[in-house]
């Protein structure tokens, strides 16, 4: 990381390599991070549960089509055990999850802050399991809904759909006025699993060690071949690659 770079930037790399989304909290005033992570068996059974009794308006559902599935993940980062050399990571969906006639669709990128391929590897994993979720819904709530936080996970259930306490993550929460004037809640929500976050089984590249350069070898006087066998005018005596000279004014090859 650069020193030239401004603070955001720093920020937003540092909570990139931690699988977490820097935020700012209008509540509290305050910037903070949000982990991008499993929710606990508690937490998911205390999620806040949206139906019909808060649910003002009609769900929007979209989908990812076909040709922007991401089937495969690369990540290059600066390996610790290569001297801080680049290395790449590979986690790609197996043919028998992809969906008939899916073009193959690579998302590569670089990170900084992570300088092995275990950690490389878990964030290429959870980047591509999020990537093919089919399901985001936005809706608006009552004022209850302010409550909710970016990041949290609630509960939704609507017969139409055929959801009962189907869970989705947070990922937008905006304040808007309903056309009677009151204060509505619109969110913008992904489909959560528990199988987004598996890891995959991974071990760490070995150290290569130190690279040692090859030695030159010594080699010995090298021998005067006199090819020549003149004599030169003006000429005393000639140097030798060891700073001897020839006497005898001697033109010499060495071989």
């Amino acid at each position: 990381m650069t020193t030239f770079s401004d603070i955001k930037t720093k920020i937003d790399k540092i909570w990139a390599a931690g699988w977490s989304y820097f935020a700012y909290d209008g509540k509290q005033g305050k910037f903070k991070a949000i982990p991008n992570r499993a929710f606990s068996n508690t937490e998911k059974a205390n999620a806040l549960i949206y139906n019909d009794d808060n649910i003002t308006s009609k769900i929007d559902i979209s989908s990812t089509e076909l040709y922007s599935l991401y089937n495969g993940v690369e990540i290059e980062f600066m390996d610790q055990n290569r001297k801080d050399q680049t290395n790449t990571v590979l986690v790609s969906t197996p043919l028998a999850d992809r969906n008939a006639n899916e073009p193959d669709n690579i998302l590569n990128y670089k990170i900084d802050m992570i300088n092995d391929n275990v950690r490389a590897e878990r964030l290429a994993n959870i980047d591509l399991n999020q990537s093919r979720v089919a399901t985001v819904i936005q809706f608006e709530s009552d004022f209850s809904g302010i409550q909710t936080d970016v990041g949290d996970i609630i509960k939704v259930t609507n017969s139409l759909y055929g959801w009962t306490d189907k869970l989705f993550r947070v990922m937008r929460v905006t304040e808007v006025s309903s056309e009677t004037g009151r204060i509505n809640a619109r969110m913008s929500c992904i489909e959560y699993s528990d199988d987004y976050y598996s890891n995959p089984i991974s071990i760490e590249t070995p150290d290569i060690g130190i690279i040692d350069l090859p030695r030159i070898p010594i080699i010995g006087d090298i021998p005067i071949i006199d090819v020549f066998q003149g004599n030169y005018g003006n000429v005393d005596a000639l140097p030798t690659a060891f700073g001897s000279v020839i006497p005898n004014q001697t033109m010499a090859v060495f071989g």
